[in-house]
């Protein structure tokens, strides 16, 4: 019996392959088939979930993404593996699943990461033979090595700790996986590494690959995780000054567990990511299908804070917003400093707001009462009173917003220092 996928129209296409080995493509995050960025959500296959199972093969929930959320890519992750119990699926009772997923893919034209997802499958040197993982990509690499729609991430988080990657034993059983599926597949984009922190030099890990990987059609992935101990995306910056394609392939919501923080600033780290001009792909609970927090945190998010990847038409112009707050301390002279809490206020569409009364109080170490108007970026600098003496935690909290024709919702935004 044909699977759905070999049921269809072959899409076939011809690249050219540049350079050898070493050579690294200028494109410093991956785009899909159609040439965008990818921005994309997971959903999980897996035995035991079979309501995310039921909601992956219906094609109406890809085409739902694809209109309503505008997300181009799905990756859809194989979570069997990391069961490790007796009532999971081998590979060959997985396969017509993926195979349902993959044309759910070519239906409505959305890019597809496989990803076989199991977490420290080969930490501290542990499992290096790949086994099971070696199986499922014998399988899956040549059935889909002509659509142009299927990009594949071999392993996920396959070690937490970084200095495995670069350990004699491990990295000859990585590279051994990877030109497996490289030979089986030599035209699709493979995701490498798929880290479970940005709080390591990643780009030290790399730099060890550097001349043994196929970087035409190689991309670093990464997850933005590391809790109080990462505050930027200077590791994944490093990467890109390097020159190699990146892509976050999971990053969660505020709120959510510890070792999730905002990054340069952002609360959301969508925001972070666009800034950055990465790829991403989210990560919600393994059987949520739901999509919540894409419908009520992600979307509104990036239509009020102006990097919204759909059409400018499905926000609400009259809504005032909270853009950004930032904090800096400067020096007044003879030992002493202020506090300067920048506010911008944007309406619903990302666009400033001029000559707005914003209201806001410093709390704790520091405190006291301000307002002012914004200016025509949108923009007003709240002072503190010169102090000396050690500083300690304290916060900015916006408290109202004032502006013709603007309606606020009364929210209280704070930034701690």
């Amino acid at each position: 019996m044909k699977s759905l996928v070999q049921a269809l129209p072959t899409i076939c296409f011809a690249l050219l392959l540049v350079g050898g080995m070493a050579s690294k493509a200028k494109a410093q995050t991956l785009s899909g088939a159609d040439g965008e960025v990818i921005r994309g959500t997971l959903i999980v296959l897996g035995k035991q979930l079979p309501g995310s199972v039921t909601f992956a093969e219906d094609l109406s929930n890809w085409i739902y993404l694809r209109d309503v959320c505008k997300l181009n890519t799905v990756r859809l992750c194989w979570v069997d593996p990391w069961y490790e119990i007796d009532a999971q699926w081998t590979v060959e009772e997985v396969l017509p699943h993926i195979d349902v997923c993959v044309a759910n893919a070519t239906l409505s034209g959305m890019n597809i990461i496989i990803n076989y997802h199991n977490i420290d499958e080969q930490g501290g040197g542990q499992n290096l033979d790949f086994a099971q993982c070696r199986a499922f990509w014998e399988a899956v690499a040549p059935r889909y090595q002509d659509n142009p729609l299927v990009i594949y991430e071999i392993s996920n988080e396959p070690t937490f700790n970084m200095n495995d990657y670069l350990e004699t034993s491990f990295k000859s059983a990585y590279l051994d996986l990877y030109n497996d599926v490289r030979d089986a597949a030599p035209f699709r984009q493979i995701i490498l590494f798929s880290f479970s922190t940005i709080g390591y030099p990643l780009d030290e890990v790399v730099r060890g690959y550097e001349n043994e990987l196929d970087w035409e059609f190689t991309s670093i992935a990464y997850h933005m995780y590391g809790g109080k101990r990462v505050r930027t995306s200077d590791n994944v910056t490093a990467m890109m000054r390097d020159g190699h394609r990146v892509i976050c392939t999971e990053w969660n919501y505020p709120g959510t567990f510890r070792y999730v923080s905002s990054v340069d600033g952002y609360e959301v780290n969508s925001e972070t990511l666009e800034a950055l001009g990465n790829a991403w792909v989210d990560w919600r609970d393994w059987d949520d299908t739901t999509l919540d927090e894409i419908e009520e945190i992600l979307i509104p998010d990036a239509m009020l804070k102006g990097y919204w990847w759909g059409d400018s038409s499905d926000c609400e112009s009259t809504d005032a917003v909270v853009g950004s707050i930032s904090i800096a301390i400067q020096g007044t002279g003879r030992g002493a400093k202020r506090a300067e809490a920048t506010v911008q206020i944007l309406d619903g569409c990302g666009d400033p707001i001029a000559n707005a009364l914003v209201e806001g109080e410093f709390r704790g170490f520091l405190q006291g009462q301000h307002s002012g108007i914004t200016d025509a970026q949108g923009s007003i600098t709240l002072n503190t009173e010169s102090f000396k003496g050690k500083l300690e935690t304290f916060e900015f909290c916006v408290t109202n917003v004032t502006a013709d024709g603007y309606q606020f919702d009364g929210q209280e935004v704070s930034q701690t220092y």
